[in-house]
């Protein structure tokens, strides 16, 4: 009775797997058999639609499998056509061919192989591709039964390196012809500097000995004064060069000294007050510093700011008008203001203001002469000291120059 209720239980279960499961697992089968064919088609649609080289050889180097790129390409370069079964070693060239096995060698022991290969072909000339050599395993990845190959055209992206690279050496050599310039400039400065600068100075000592003999009339006296302000005006051109020339070096460095800076900028004034008063104009000081304001700066490039700034608004400024100067310290920075009634300054003006030998289209007002560096300097000066300079202007409105220094490390400069 056991042995017969085994055989029945046996029997139901057999039952069961026969018109259930069964069922369903074909049905899975089905479905994952329809699965891969559609991701078969798919992936031989995209291999056929792509401009991509693409094949797979057996290990004896027989095509297994191409696109239609492929195809194509052993047409138009070798006018074969390709058929399943053919040996690649026939398309290689002969002196190629040691290489070419070594590569497949290597892709047949697993390794993975990448390399650009340059052909000459009949109709493109010279032309690269990528080449991909990758191991096709079998199911159970045990060993490699095929090899795929993939060759992508890299022409333009090799032709545009090789521009990029003759154009790095055209800029290279370009740079060390401007570098030979530079270096030939700075050199031709100094002699041309020093040439010019001993005649000037001769110049001016024949002048004192004239002045000194003291038997000049009016006129002999007019052209002495006129000869000493042309030898002023190419001194001052002279020394503009050489200040221009010295900014642009790359040892330039500037010497810091503590200063009391309300002390200073009021002995700049004086100075430039003496000159202003040859066209009665008035130079106002406004100063909001604190009491006994120190600064950390280079003296010698500070006074050449602000007397620059201050001549040029004396030169562009009208008869009887007045230029102010203010100072104040405003969320850790030196702010200094010049700003004058003069004619102003166009905005074509303003975007050539700092550029250097570049004249406006406003003329001094009293005929002084303008070599174009003096705001050149002062920008490279202000730069170099870690400041900004700023110009707000309208024409016929006068023009206003505000140069700002940051101050953040002053006191941890004076308790060094």
């Amino acid at each position: 009775l056991v042995f017969f209720l085994l055989l029945l239980a046996m029997g139901v279960m057999l039952m069961i797997i026969y018109l259930y499961i069964f069922p369903k697992l074909n049905h899975r089968i089905t479905q994952l058999k329809s699965i891969l064919t559609q991701s078969q088609t798919q992936v031989k649609s995209l291999l056929e639609g792509t401009n991509y080289i693409f094949f797979i050889l057996g290990k004896d180097l027989s095509l297994l499998q191409f696109n239609r790129a492929t195809a194509n390409y052993a047409a138009d370069t070798f006018g074969q056509s390709l058929n399943l079964g053919d040996n690649l070693l026939h398309f290689i060239p002969e002196e190629e061919q040691e290489a070419f096995l070594s590569l497949i060698q290597k892709t047949l022991s697993g390794e993975r192989c990448f390399f650009d290969l340059k052909l000459k072909e009949k109709y493109r000339g010279t032309v690269w591709y990528f080449v991909q050599f990758l191991p096709v395993y079998t199911a159970d990845s045990a060993q490699v039964e095929a090899i795929s190959v993939s060759v992508v055209d890299i022409t333009v992206r090799k032709k545009s390196e090789t521009k990029v690279k003759l154009q790095n050496i055209e800029l290279r050599t370009a740079n060390q012809k401007l570098a030979d310039m530079i270096k030939e400039k700075d050199l031709l400065m100094g002699v041309v500097a020093h040439d010019i600068r001993s005649p000037l100075n001769r110049i001016r000592s024949l002048v004192d000995l004239l002045q000194d003999s003291g038997s000049l009339n009016e006129k002999q006296q007019e052209y002495i004064t006129l000869i000493n302000k042309v030898a002023d005006e190419g001194s001052k051109l002279i020394y503009n060069l050489l200040e221009i020339n010295r900014l642009e070096q790359k040892d330039y460095e500037l010497e810091l000294s503590i200063i009391d800076l309300s002390s200073f900028v009021k002995e700049v004034v004086n100075f430039q007050q003496k000159i202003a008063d040859d066209k009665f104009i008035q130079i106002v000081l406004q100063n909001e510093l604190p009491s006994n304001f120190t600064f950390r700066t280079d003296l010698q490039a500070l006074r050449r700011i602000l007397e620059n700034l201050l001549s040029n608004a004396i030169k562009f400024s009208y008869n009887h008008s007045k230029i102010y100067i203010s100072l104040m310290e405003d969320a850790n920075k030196l702010i200094i203001q010049i700003r004058d009634q003069g004619q102003g300054i166009s905005v074509e003006d303003q975007k050539k203001l700092f550029q250097k030998f570049n004249r406006l289209s406003s003329r001094p007002t009293g005929g002084e002469s303008s070599t174009g560096l003096g705001l050149s300097i002062v920008k490279s000066l202000v730069e170099k000291m870690q400041g900004e300079i700023l110009v707000n202007s309208q024409l016929g409105q006068g023009a206003e120059f505000i140069v700002t220094f940051p101050t953040n490390n002053q006191k941890l400069a004076l308790t060094a």
